[in-house]
């Protein structure tokens, strides 16, 4: 009992999981073309059909249509300014034209292959060739060489198959009516007479003409550049030295006869910066308008950059010109991602002139609008329930900087690119400052111990000891020799002549009870800091006792705590604290200086070690969502 109902469950589950998708199934048919609910304010990246309120580009376009001069039409503007928009309106507009639009989806990266220009040139070819003759089925232009994949249904091959069985018995009835086989199965009797043999022969002849005729079409697909017959041998045109346009021309011409296409839409080839593309299908226009199996105007409308051509020859190659203004550029962008967020939960959170400094680097409308999604729906996973309370301007900042550098945004989740060795140079710099501060604090404190450590609280006894050390190592001293003039011992206390007596090379003397001039024994005053046993040499000894008296301690310990105060900022500073107290050569190189909105959403702190809680969920661990709201 309980294996039947186990069975029933699973039966009864998957039944309503098939009710339900095709209960969703219906609900997407039924509602498809219905107004979808928006109350984020999202906006999708396609042209918009409603481009060209004023008619003025429609106008100037069914003029050029209509001209029948014209017929190398170019919509020309900077990219993203609308040249798409302007075509999807003026098609949804005028319905009395047939048009087919190649676009060159593949990116300008497909085509770095290795080889000559000609080989990307074949590829641009072969992509525009395969779009005009995939658009159509292959009913409509049956004698094309193109073949397609197409699916036979398994009851007409079974017919087809039954009746060429069929045939070919009945071709051998006519062959070789009487054998064994046929004489068995209709009688003798029935070879007297044409009873079955006419009908027979006739079935024959005209499968066998069907089979001629299928074998015709077969090989009007191949073409043979060499037939060897002594060699048994043949060779077929599968590479020429023609463009691939030119090699299929007559495929091409076959084309435009069987259907009615009369403007054709070609977007995106610029991307390629390869002119010679442009030329042969100038020439390739040309051609289909002289053809006389065409009997209509075939116009080729190009949407492309201001700067493909250049100096005037793009007037020379187009027939007429129509220029798009862009809806939006560095001057205006701002004010319309300000007034998309204005109208959203973002009004009172994010400046209005932080809008505006970034925007002057975003003069394309589909990626205002992608920044503007994306933002919505960052901030509504990151900030919902359970998420954490993200300040707005920065999130906005680092969507920014992700649709301008997605290439360096990628990389940084690998520790990778332009901002990570902003951070790499940030811990580079802060190891070196803090060994630095922590050479000078060790500086300082060395200098606090040895002036603790000083035992004297003033010159004149230092010198006394030093000049002790000298009755020590001459018992009968009497006089000194400066610059061959007599001193007495006790006159060396003051600070000129105790500074003569440190710059001799050596000390010269003069004994009691001796008749002798000076006498030079070989010492020097280093010799008395040998005898002294001096840690430090006498000037710095001296320089220590001063500091003692002078408040140096203090001072020292001022400097020392200031010291440690700046290492503990540095070790635990900002990148954007760190900008601003540092040359920007030290985090800027040649490269990311070049940037001018990465470097600005860096400096000004938009982007800068929190970046994780921008693209991922907050997890409380060993902090809590609050502390993390604090940080922020």
């Amino acid at each position: 009992m309980t294996t039947v109902m186990n069975i029933a469950t699973k039966y009864l589950s998957k039944g309503l999981v098939f009710l339900i998708q095709q209960l969703h199934a219906a609900d997407n048919y039924i509602t498809r073309h219905w107004d979808i609910e928006n109350p984020k304010g999202y906006d999708d990246l396609t042209p918009i059909d409603k481009a060209d309120e004023d008619r003025n580009y429609s106008e100037a376009l069914i003029w050029a249509l209509k001209n029948p001069s014209v017929k190398n039409i170019a919509i020309t503007g900077p990219y993203g300014s609308g040249k798409s928009s302007v075509l999807r309106t003026f098609e949804k507009g005028h319905k009395e034209y047939s048009y087919l639009n190649i676009s060159l989806g593949a990116f300008k990266d497909d085509l770095q292959i290795e080889g000559t220009d000609a080989n990307r040139n074949a590829l641009i070819e072969k992509s525009v060739l395969q779009q005009i003759f995939y658009r159509i089925g292959e009913h409509i232009v049956p004698h094309s060489r193109f073949r397609r994949i197409k699916e036979i249904p398994y009851l007409y091959n079974l017919i087809k198959s039954s009746l060429f069985a069929l045939w070919l018995v009945v071709a051998g009835y006519v062959y070789a009516p009487k054998t064994q086989v046929f004489e068995s199965l209709l009688g003798k009797d029935a070879f007297d007479g044409a009873t079955y043999l006419y009908p027979a022969a006739v079935i024959t002849i005209l499968g066998l003409a069907l089979i001629i005729n299928e074998a015709i079409r077969l090989f009007s697909h191949i073409r043979l550049s060499e037939i060897n017959f002594k060699e048994g041998k043949m060779k077929f045109d599968e590479n020429s030295g023609d463009s691939i346009l030119n090699k299929h021309l007559d495929e091409i011409l076959y084309f435009f006869e069987k259907t009615k296409f009369d403007v054709v839409v070609i977007e995106d080839l610029d991307r390629f910066d390869e002119v010679d593309i442009f030329v042969k299908l100038r020439e390739l226009n040309t051609l289909i308008n002289n053809s006389e199996q065409i009997d209509r105007k075939i116009a080729f409308i190009y949407a492309i950059k201001d700067d493909v051509f250049e100096d005037a020859n793009r007037t020379k190659f187009f027939d007429f010109i129509i220029p798009i203004i862009p809806v939006i550029n560095t001057s205006n962008s701002g004010d319309v991602l300000f007034k998309k967020l204005s109208n959203s939960f973002a009004k009172e959170e994010i400046p209005a002139t932080f809008v505006s400094d970034i925007t002057l680097y975003v003069e394309d409308m589909r990626m205002l609008k992608n920044i503007y999604n994306e933002f919505v729906l960052y901030k509504n996973k990151l900030c919902s329930v359970g998420g954490i309370k993200l300040p707005l301007d920065k999130l906005l900042g680092f969507i920014v900087y992700k649709n301008k550098y997605p290439n360096d945004f990628a990389k940084l989740n690998s520790n990778d690119g332009m901002v990570a060795g902003i951070f790499k140079k940030k811990r580079t710099l802060i190891e070196n400052k803090a060994k630095s501060l922590s050479a000078e604090i060790d500086s300082l404190q060395n200098e606090l111990a040895q002036i603790n450590e000083e035992t004297l609280n003033n010159t004149k006894d230092l010198r006394r000891t030093y000049l002790a050390a000298l009755f020590e190592k001459i018992p009968n001293l009497h006089q000194l020799s400066i610059n061959n003039v007599r001193h007495n011992v006790a006159d060396f206390l003051e600070d000129n002549l105790f500074k003569q007596l440190q710059a001799q090379p050596q000390i010269q003397h003069y004994l009691f009870n001796s008749h002798y001039g000076p006498h030079n024994t070989g010492l020097s005053f280093k010799t008395l800091d040998e005898h002294l046993g001096a840690r430090v040499a006498y000037p710095q000894r001296e320089l220590l006792i001063i500091n003692k008296g002078n408040g140096r301690i203090e001072e020292v310990k001022k400097n020392i705590a200031v010291l440690n105060e700046k290492l503990r900022d540095i070790k635990s500073s900002n990148l954007k604290g760190l900008i601003d107290a540092f040359p920007l050569e030290d985090f800027f190189d040649n490269q990311i200086k070049e940037e001018k909105l990465l470097t600005y959403l860096i400096r000004k702190g938009y982007i800068n070690e929190d970046y994780h809680d921008f693209i991922s969920f907050f997890y409380e661990g060993n902090i809590t969502r609050n502390d993390q709201e604090f940080l922020l």
